[in-house]
Order: structure tokens, then C-alpha cells, then sequence
């Protein structure tokens, strides 16, 4: 995994010092507009450094994946038990999973629950 990382931050010094596009990169890095003026497409630049931070990231994931222990129970709700015939309950990340957590978020973001609290509602003035 070492070795794999200090050859692709070789490629990637490599490419930034020595190709006319790598120059481009830095241009826009440094002075936007000064780059565009120059007829740099500001565009291009960026997609071109969201896919390779996408292709490093997958890299590093492809890596590290047989380092980690596989774990059914990642993430919150994931294979939370409920009653009746079905076996699982999936729902979105950050959404309550039960009636009294829906009671209680509905609450806290119309400001009656903060009330009953005693503190001022938010969003009030």
C-alpha cells in the first residue's frame, strides 16, 4: 500500500511539473482569472481534478478494502427488526424510526417542544 501510494504521488508531481496541462492545473490553482484570460478553460480544469480525486479515492478504497473486517451492522437503522410480518425496516439516514422519535423530531422543528422545555422557540425573535 506504501509503495503504491509514493508511485502515484510520483506520477501525480511528475504531471503537474512537467506537462503543459499539469501547468494549466496550477495556473488555475493560483490566479482563476488570470488563467481564463490566458484561455485556460476553467471547466475543464475543474472536472479534470473532481476525476482524479474520484480515481484517487477509489484507489485508496480498492487498497484498503482487504485490510477491513466486513460488518453487516454498518450505518444507522440498517437491519433494525420490527413488528409484524416484515423482517427488516430500512428508512432514510437521520429520519426517526419509531412514532415517539417522529413525535419528538416534528417538535423540536416546529419550536413546541422547545417551549415545553422552557427555552424561547427557534427561529423566534
Amino acid at each position: 500500500m506504501l509503495v503504491a501510494a509514493a508511485v502515484a504521488a510520483a506520477i501525480l508531481a511528475w504531471f503537474l511539473e512537467r506537462t503543459r496541462f499539469g501547468t494549466a492545473v496550477r495556473a488555475v490553482a493560483q490566479d482563476p482569472e488570470a488563467a481564463h484570460l490566458h484561455g485556460i478553460s476553467l471547466g475543464t480544469v475543474a472536472r479534470f481534478n473532481c476525476d482524479l480525486g474520484a480515481a484517487l479515492s477509489a484507489a485508496v478504497g480498492i487498497l484498503v478494502a482487504p485490510l477491513q473486517e466486513a460488518d453487516a451492522e454498518v450505518g444507522p437503522a440498517v437491519g433494525v427488526p420490527c413488528r409484524g410480518r416484515r423482517m427488516l425496516r430500512w428508512r432514510a439516514p437521520g429520519r426517526p424510526s419509531t412514532r415517539r422519535g417522529a413525535a419528538a423530531c416534528r417538535a423540536s422543528r416546529s419550536g413546541t417542544g422547545a417551549a415545553r422545555r422552557g427555552s424561547p422557540p427557534s427561529g423566534g425573535t
